[in-house]
């Protein structure tokens, strides 16, 4: 129908709509025009599945690890995928998702979705069930601040030198009791890199600085008034949360407990998401950058699927301190 308005060919409107430039193929700007209005005006979508069986590609990338529609648990994985997405776009690529079905047991059944695709972008937390499955694909992948296996690409943070920023940051205001508020139990589960390694990261510095080590820095099931309580107790005068969420809960909790920030005690988060400079105080946050992850993970899978060298497997991000009211000095 394209072709017949237009007076081309259909192989002519393929490889125009396709991009295909290959060969010494090329149309005069006119034509070119005049096929793209037509296919506005018809409104006209092409039959991804027919062009994959055609072509062996399918142009289409798939998103791991969501847990419902665009969403995942963390606020900093839906910046990611955003950035990713519109990269992809650009880039001539579509995205898909799919929400595959929990078994009996309440275990995964697998998260790779049943039609073809050319490309996975992980994200949320990866089992070694799950990776094994991704691997076993064949399937070039990259992760997006998640572990990967063997085969993985990935872009992360180095949680360890921003436990160091923060760190110096709250000795050079004075505080040397720092308490450490980890992942709860009800939103992250034990298996998560990102607790694991935050938490691990937080204990080893601390000790190699020779600060004191308070009680309950591990715990995933403690109750923000009771962690609060029990922080002012052992005579903290910082706290260091695991990310946004935890922070908000704990300004909440001395709310209700009459304790004021950065009066009482200062308080520290990761994750520059919104609401954190909206929060009374502003919070002081150490900044994961998302978008600059996100998009970076869609080159880095858009290189491997057209065959391009990536440099780095693992392509590490520096996480920036951003102070704001919320910390004051000793």
């Amino acid at each position: 129908m394209i072709a017949k308005a237009c007076g081309v060919s259909n192989a002519t409107v393929s490889r125009v709509l396709r991009g295909d430039h290959s060969n010494g193929f090329s149309v005069r700007p006119q034509v070119r025009d005049r096929i793209m209005q037509t296919v506005a005006e018809l409104n006209y979508r092409p039959d991804l599945t027919a062009r994959s069986l055609r072509a062996q590609q399918t142009h289409v990338i798939a998103v791991l690890g969501l847990n419902h529609q665009w969403k995942s648990a963390s606020d900093v994985n839906n910046a990611a995928i955003g950035a990713a997405v519109d990269v992809l776009h650009e880039l001539g690529y579509s995205v898909c998702t799919s929400f595959p079905k929990p078994a009996a047991d309440g275990s995964s059944a697998g998260q790779l979705p049943p039609w073809r695709v050319d490309g996975y972008l992980l994200v949320g937390i990866q089992t070694k069930d799950s990776l094994m499955e991704v691997e076993a694909s064949g399937i070039p992948y990259v992760g997006i601040n998640t572990r990967v296996g063997q085969k993985g690409y990935a872009c992360q943070v180095d949680d360890d030198l921003g436990i160091q920023k923060v760190l110096d940051y709250l000795q050079e205001m004075g505080h040397q009791r720092i308490a450490y508020r980890n992942g709860s139990a009800d939103r992250a589960r034990p298996d998560s890199h990102a607790v694991l390694d935050r938490h691990a990261a937080f204990v080893r510095e601390i000790r190699s600085r020779d600060l004191p080590l308070l009680d309950h820095h591990e715990s995933m099931v403690m109750e923000d008034a009771d962690f609060l309580s029990d922080s002012l107790r052992q005579k903290a005068t910082a706290i260091l949360a695991y990310d946004l969420t935890e922070s908000i809960r704990l300004m909440q909790a001395a709310y209700q407990l009459d304790i004021q920030i950065p009066k009482d005690i200062s308080m520290v988060g990761f994750n520059d998401e919104y609401p954190a400079a909206m929060l009374t105080p502003p919070l002081t946050v150490m900044g994961v950058p998302a978008r600059s992850m996100g998009r970076q993970a869609a080159v880095m899978l858009v290189d491997l699927l057209q065959g391009r060298e990536v440099s780095e497997r693992i392509h590490m991000f520096d996480e920036q301190l951003i102070t704001r009211q919320s910390v004051a000095r000793v």
